[in-house]
């Protein structure tokens, strides 16, 4: 779905572990996302990254 928002995940390196970076073309905003170890997002996480997408206005 982030991807959907015109971010594309940057690469992380060897010691990157569960921790993505994704980086909006048209506004350079980066956003750090951690890839869940079960099937979905908790609601508390999504609604943080939300609330931060919210404010810059991309959704």
């Amino acid at each position: 779905m982030i991807r959907l928002l015109g971010y594309e995940e940057l690469p992380t390196g060897k010691t990157g572990g569960s921790r993505r970076k994704f980086r909006n073309s048209e506004t350079s905003h980066v956003i750090m996302l951690h890839k869940p170890h079960g099937p979905e997002l908790g609601p508390g996480v999504v609604r943080i990254y939300r609330n931060e997408l919210e404010q810059r206005g991309i959704i």
